[in-house]
């Protein structure tokens, strides 16, 4: 027994957390994109467990299915710090959220956010969350608040970028095909018969012969000249139509002649 206090105080000095216990909690975490807000409780604060009335918190993240932490802490300068896994004593004063103990208790309101394309965030799915505390003597954390297990729902870059498996036919290209040009129809000329071309007429048998359906020599669109027995056909009755006028005449005359001389008689001559 003798050697109790002395054990004791290695305890208190290695292991502060385990012999004076601090209510320390979060609750209420509002998902807005990247950014998580949640409420912090501190109770039972004394002097051992934040030394000079000052403690330092450090948010964590991690997949319910991994132990790799990650993302960032908003500090008291509102600037944000990211997680760092063995930070040293000045970095913990310089860079850690700082709780300020005015009396044996504390809450806040914390705000953590995480990239998407952070190593260990392995998209959409369920996270722990949880905060630690320093005490500003020691490298190591002091204690750990609860665990909230959240759910994230932001897609990672390469899952944006990524197409899905879903076959895509893809239309086969007929090659075109080249019209063919049609053919324009050449103009038949009718050609127009020359004077110079000659019409055969094919005779008809005797027994089939018509008028007029003769062979002609004469050249095409001439009428064909007459016969000469046509000719005299056609001289005689002229000749005859204009003898018998001069007859007539003749006639008409001597008889006017007669008239006249039966009219007048001529004196005998002496």
């Amino acid at each position: 027994m003798k050697h109790l206090p002395l054990l004791l105080l290695v305890v208190i000095i290695f292991f502060p957390c385990d012999i004076f216990a601090i209510d320390f909690t979060i609750s209420n975490p509002q998902i807005n994109n990247q950014e998580i807000r949640f409420d912090t409780f501190l109770s039972e604060v004394t002097t051992t467990n934040c030394p000079d009335n000052h403690c330092y918190l450090q948010g964590v993240l991690r997949s319910t299915g991994s132990s790799k932490y990650f993302g960032e802490t908003l500090n008291s300068a509102n600037n944000w710090v990211d997680y760092i896994s063995s930070p040293d004593i000045e970095y913990i004063k310089n860079n850690f959220y700082v709780v300020d103990i005015q009396s044996s208790s504390w809450s806040s309101q914390l705000v953590m956010r995480f990239k998407t394309d952070d190593l260990n965030y392995q998209g959409p799915g369920m996270y722990d969350l949880k905060l630690r505390r320093y005490t500003g003597k020691s490298t190591n954390f002091s204690g750990e608040s609860n665990i909230v297990t959240i759910n994230l729902t932001a897609p990672t870059p390469a899952s944006i970028n990524t197409p899905t498996n879903t076959p895509v036919n893809t239309p086969t290209t007929s090659p075109t095909k080249t019209p063919t040009p049609t053919k324009t129809p050449t103009p038949t000329v009718k050609k127009t018969p020359t004077p110079t071309d000659k019409i055969s007429i094919t005779p008809l048998p005797e027994d089939e012969e018509v008028l007029g359906a003769i062979e002609s020599d004469e050249p095409l669109g001439m009428e064909p000249l007459p016969l000469e027995s046509d000719r005299r056909a056609q001289v005689i009755p002229v000749v005859i139509s204009l003898v018998l006028i001069a007859l007539g005449l003749a006639i008409g005359a001597g008889v006017i002649v007669w008239q006249k001389r039966q009219k007048h008689p001529q004196p005998p001559a002496i």
